[in-house]
């Protein structure tokens, strides 16, 4: 049996199966080992706090949330734990390169703001995570207390921008799926955030497991004791994993942890 008390988990492409929702067996096994065995199940995510909320009352464990990639932590109360914003020259920077070539938004504590509400990419975004963003205005004051921006549009284009952002800014920046950037303060990592909230449960690495498949995931599945990549992760994520599990649509996280113990 394996002894871990902290299980941290990536949302999308992980946690959840392609219909965007939580399996009702895997959220029943999290409960169950919760009451049972005092494993406490944590979301990490590039997802803001109101995109998470729903996905940890449906599982059901009291727990921090890591949102933003680890820019924004808060606890099982919804207390802030830590916060990182971005340098507002470093925003204004990033949306001049952006100009009108992807969709921009921004997020800022709870709030989504997108500099067109109503394109494509944001009405797409908007059905999955069931929010809706505010218009970014220029001269808002959420520029100045930016959490992580998002650029949206083809792979093509993303890729461009990614390596223009690189080469311009220091920010951590990563494509979260071909058609997604994501970025935040150069100083935010998911693993830096796993390593807080170890602290915060004075639980060392040596008890805590992950669960990813995104490229944002990598640190992180290297940073705990035991590292899963699903099936249907990026193949570096896979390579670099301690075992790989299955998909996300066969439910990879309840799977191994009934087999693992």
């Amino acid at each position: 049996m394996e002894e871990y008390r902290l299980i941290f988990s990536d949302i999308d492409g992980t946690l959840l199966n392609s219909k965007h929702e939580v399996p009702e067996q895997t959220a029943q096994l999290l409960r169950k080992i919760y009451q049972e065995e005092d494993k406490i199940f944590i979301l990490v995510s590039a997802r803001m706090p109101e995109g998470m909320r729903g996905i940890r009352d449906k599982i059901g464990v009291p727990a921090p949330m890591i949102c933003y990639s680890g820019a924004y932590i808060l606890d099982e109360k919804e207390n802030c734990l830590f916060s990182q914003t971005m340098e507002k020259n470093k925003v204004e920077q990033i949306m001049e390169l952006a100009s009108d070539r992807l969709s921009f938004n921004l997020y800022s504590h709870d709030q989504w703001f997108a500099k067109d509400p109503c394109d494509s990419w944001v009405l797409q975004e908007s059905e999955i995570t069931g929010i809706v963003p505010m218009k970014l205005q220029r001269d808002s004051a959420c520029l100045s207390q930016t959490h992580k921006i998002l650029c949206m549009g083809s792979p093509d284009v993303i890729k461009q921008m990614e390596k223009e952002i690189r080469d311009k800014v220091a920010v951590s920046v990563y494509r979260s799926k071909p058609t997604y950037l994501e970025i935040m303060s150069e100083q935010v990592s998911k693993a830096n955030a796993v390593h807080m909230v170890g602290q915060y449960f004075h639980i060392p690495r040596e008890k805590m497991i992950a669960f990813g498949d995104g490229y944002n995931d990598l640190e992180m599945l290297q940073y705990v004791h035991t590292g899963i990549a699903m099936e249907n992760a990026v193949s570096e994520i896979k390579k670099a994993a301690d075992f790989v599990t299955l998909t996300n649509d066969e439910e990879g996280v309840r799977v191994y942890l009934e087999r693992r113990g």
